[in-house]
């Protein structure tokens, strides 16, 4: 019997790596608009005088909506965000894979990556303003 014009028993299974690209963004609190995304909420706890103030934050990352790929923690001491992938998943291997926005008022749709100038790159500390809200967005992939 032939296949394509060779026997059959001359086909040959080529495995590749398989490598799973999405986006992804930070956070528990779903933002509004008809895309999904998600953004972080800076935690704040009363402190001894009685003033609130803004504590360390961890918020999942998600990639394709649902897939838990990491943390990001955001530190008010040092104003730092902290971006850590998990189980092979890496940032991927474009120039500005990393888009972060800070707002004190959350957007009323999904912001357009090109909106998020905060820091665009590929660093996963970053030292950034202080905001109330954080929009992460991050291109992954998983490297099987």
């Amino acid at each position: 019997m032939a296949y394509n014009d060779f026997p059959y028993n001359d086909r040959v299974s080529v495995l590749a790596p398989a490598k799973t690209k999405g986006i992804a963004w930070a956070g528990c609190l779903d933002g509004e608009g008809r895309d999904w995304w998600y953004y972080l909420e800076v935690d704040y706890m009363e402190n001894e005088t009685g003033k609130a103030s803004p504590v360390t934050s961890t918020e999942t990352i998600w990639a394709n909506r649902h897939i838990d790929v990491g943390t990001v923690i955001y530190d008010p001491g040092q104003n730092t965000l902290t971006i850590s992938l998990k189980g092979g998943w890496s940032l991927s291997d474009i120039s500005e894979p990393v888009k972060i926005q800070g707002y004190n008022k959350i957007p009323k749709n999904t912001p357009g990556t090109g909106l998020l100038n905060s820091y665009r790159g590929k660093d996963t500390r970053i030292e950034i303003p202080p905001h109330r809200y954080y929009v992460i967005h991050l291109d992954v992939q998983l490297c099987q």
